[in-house]
């Protein structure tokens, strides 16, 4: 039997290796196509209108603006917005859910671009009786990912009014 000569050999290796660049660069690409969404708090203060069904002198919302900003080349959505609250400081205890909203239609983020939501959320700080360490938004998008929001650390303070 013959023996392959190295001219075999080397054409080979050198396809193996085209390959292998070929399949990176492709991955590369996939990579980059997926969407990059970050979440920002802009503005938040209590809400100068009473909840609905609330009387003068009650508990009013606090009122979030959250612009999310998709930097990736394809469009996605947001399914849910969600408050937690940090009690400690230990990052592996879990968050306590503080309030939720689920949209009837996910909010459309496109590419390159963003788009800003207001949230009316209850104006209470206490959890359980404790005050949280800090606050965070998390964000479900449409395809099962979850983004969050730097924190919001100056809870103990009294929100400025927009």
């Amino acid at each position: 039997m013959a023996q392959p000569d190295n001219l075999t050999r080397a054409i080979a290796v050198a396809g193996a290796i085209v390959a292998a660049f070929s399949l990176l660069i492709s991955w590369m690409a996939f990579r980059r196509a997926k969407p990059k969404v970050k979440v920002r708090v802009e503005r938040w203060g209590i809400s100068p209108v009473l909840r609905e069904g609330a009387r003068e002198g009650e508990e009013r919302d606090c009122r979030f603006a959250l612009r999310l900003i998709n930097k990736g080349s394809t469009a996605t959505g947001a399914e849910r917005v969600e408050l937690v609250a940090h009690l400690s400081r230990v990052p592996r205890k879990k968050p306590e859910f503080m309030k939720g909203v689920r949209f009837k239609e996910p909010v459309q983020v496109p590419a390159f671009d963003g788009v800003l939501q207001w949230m009316d959320l209850p104006e209470r700080k206490l959890v359980g009786g404790q005050v949280p360490r800090y606050l965070r938004f998390r964000v479900l998008l449409s395809d099962g990912r979850t983004v969050r929001s730097k924190k919001l650390s100056d809870v103990k303070d009294p929100l400025p009014l927009l």
